[in-house]
């Protein structure tokens, strides 16, 4: 079914003050990435805890601590991830563009991934198991097992996708180099800056 939007046109706007919200999906990804480490502290500097809800509500189940100290939003990740199954829906459900991200924070987990927006996107399965990620796609789900990875050289095919690979690349005691990172430039801020900041070992060249 098609929807269609009528607009009628006006000869001026009304004034109006607006506060543009945060980019939350990067916001979520930084959350993600710090889920993925074992007793990390992470803080962020954001200005609407509501959009970001979802994102937060995956992250305590999956074992970490949330709190609000002063103007940062604190994640404490645990010792050990819990496995989860993650549902993915239209807002405010968990955002099909972390899809790929949650996908490598959950490499350490029995877990399950079920994207009911965007079900096929999963070209970042094949770029994870050339880390030796025990990852699958049966049904219309993402299935994960636990994985030792070990470090390869790999394809940044998108934006998301390639964040994911960092995520998984950075838990490899070993040098990993990703093709065609251009595509994180579009979606992420002084990525290489941050990263290295929050103990990232890693230099774009």
């Amino acid at each position: 079914k098609k929807t269609h939007i009528l607009i009628h046109g006006v000869s001026r706007f009304k004034d109006v003050k607006y506060t543009i919200m945060q980019d939350r999906i990067e916001a979520g990804s930084y959350i993600l990435l710090s889920a993925a480490y074992p007793n990390s502290i992470l803080y962020i500097k954001y200005n609407s805890y509501k959009h970001l809800k979802n994102i937060i509500e995956v992250y305590i189940k999956l074992g970490g601590k949330f709190l609000i100290k002063n103007e940062y939003m604190v994640f404490i990740s645990p010792n050990r991830l819990n496995d989860i199954k993650v549902i993915i829906d239209v807002y405010p459900a968990f955002p099909t563009d972390l899809q790929q991200i949650i996908c490598s924070t959950l490499l350490s987990t029995n877990s399950k991934v079920l994207d009911l927006i965007y079900p096929k996107r999963i070209t970042h399965i094949n770029e994870l198991r050339k880390l030796n990620a025990d990852i699958n796609f049966f049904n219309n789900e993402i299935i994960i097992k636990p994985s030792n990875l070990v470090n390869n050289k790999l394809n940044g095919i998108d934006l998301r996708g390639t964040f994911a690979l960092l995520v998984a690349c950075g838990k490899i005691n070993a040098i990993t180099e990703i093709e065609n990172v251009d595509n994180l430039f579009r979606g992420y801020c002084n990525i290489e800056q941050n990263l290295n900041n929050i103990g990232f070992d890693i230099k774009f060249n």
